[in-house]
């Protein structure tokens, strides 16, 4: 507190009140504010505020600027992920559709043994 009472006396600014500096931290710009609200619709967080589910746009918003909610999936980080690389998709009847020939599996099932 002593170097940020010193820093105000060194430019000449009165010191603000507790108060005064949590709602200056707390200031979100108008854009801020209209971002967040987007997000929202689809927000699930710890209670530390880590994110459970992303809010993933079915029709890219670079190509489409499609904020509509129906343009839009609450999906984990992992479905999230494998949604933006092309390794599923949807069909307009919300049938989930898995890439062809993008994944390997390898398990016990799939080893040959030496006879």
């Amino acid at each position: 507190m002593f170097e940020r009472g010193a820093l105000y006396d060194l430019v000449g600014l009165p010191i603000p009140s507790a108060d005064q500096i949590a709602r200056d931290a707390a200031y979100q710009s108008p854009d801020e504010v209209a971002r967040q609200g987007r997000e929202a619709r689809y927000r699930l967080t710890t209670i530390a505020g880590g994110s459970i589910v992303d809010a993933a746009h079915i029709h890219q918003f670079s190509d489409s600027r499609n904020n509509d909610p129906r343009n839009g999936l609450a999906l984990c980080k992992n479905a999230h992920w494998l949604f933006d690389n092309g390794l599923w998709t949807l069909t307009d009847d919300y049938k989930v559709i898995v890439a062809e020939g993008r994944f390997a599996e390898d398990g016990p099932e799939q080893k040959q043994t030496a006879a």
